[in-house]
């Protein structure tokens, strides 16, 4: 179905949200991307710009979480007696803290930057003149490679995160109170599970496809007038993080109850 005919099918949020994800999946395996260079051109371009350039502001707030949760815990988890909790910290810290602050900053960064700028497309005429003078699918140049850039760059910050987050919280405990590394990093491992891991990878990748899916209808999905572009980051804000949010806690209750 080219993008047009997308348009005038008039989807309810969710309901597109999930016919892109489906679109998206039928043009990955499809294996069509692989024969146009541009398109890992764009792929390239939305890493650079969702990863490499939000790593700074990652880093930092792995920093204050690593400060504020794991160095706290090193330091005031033994005095109650506790000692054997600090692991558990970690790996809650990994499994759920880091997914939802990466979340944030991506929906707030790169969602909201992603449905500005395909609503001033649509606004422009440039979907319209990509699919009926140059005849380019628009969901294959302008979605899929947002959608595997995305992806590909939260998961990357998530490991960049959850690394920062642990020596940073680490390192800041030193200044209190004395923990040997290699007490620290045994704890870490015996309290982190297969099912963590499992856990804060599904997270982090789901909450990548959500945010480039939501952030591309939006943008699509405008109406024709400029005055609706705020209107579009903040229905792209609101319900990525619903969403994500949802999946988060769904997520957590298999998890917990199953």
């Amino acid at each position: 179905m080219p993008l047009k005919n997308f348009l005038k099918k008039k989807f309810k949020p969710l309901e597109g949200v999930i016919y892109l994800f489906f679109y998206n999946l039928k043009i990955l395996f499809s294996g069509e991307w692989h024969r146009r260079k541009m398109i890992s051109t764009q792929m390239f371009k939305q890493i650079l710009f969702t990863g490499i350039d939000a790593l700074p502001l990652i880093l930092f707030s792995a920093f204050l979480v690593g400060f504020i949760v794991i160095a706290q815990s090193i330091v005031y988890l033994p005095q109650i007696g506790g000692n054997e909790y600090i692991g558990k910290v970690l790996a809650f810290v990994i499994r759920e803290i880091g997914p939802i602050v990466i979340m944030f900053i991506i929906i707030g960064r790169s969602g909201n930057a992603v449905s500005v700028e395909m609503a001033n497309m649509k606004l422009n005429g440039e979907i319209f003149y990509l699919e009926k003078i140059l005849k380019i699918d628009g969901f294959l140049f302008l979605m899929f490679p947002r959608f595997i850039g995305f992806v590909i760059a939260i998961l990357c910050l998530s490991v960049f995160f959850n690394v920062f987050t642990i020596l940073t919280g680490y390192i800041s405990a030193l200044f209190f109170i004395y923990s040997p590394i290699g007490v620290f990093l045994e704890k870490l491992l015996q309290s982190i599970t297969i099912v963590d891991m499992i856990v804060w990878i599904i997270k982090i990748l789901v909450f990548g496809m959500i945010i480039s899916l939501v952030a591309f209808y939006q943008g699509v999905s405008i109406e024709n007038t400029v005055r609706e572009v705020p209107r579009v980051t903040t229905r792209c804000f609101i319900q990525a993080m619903t969403y994500c949010l949802v999946v988060d806690a769904v997520i957590t209750f298999i998890v917990i109850f199953i």
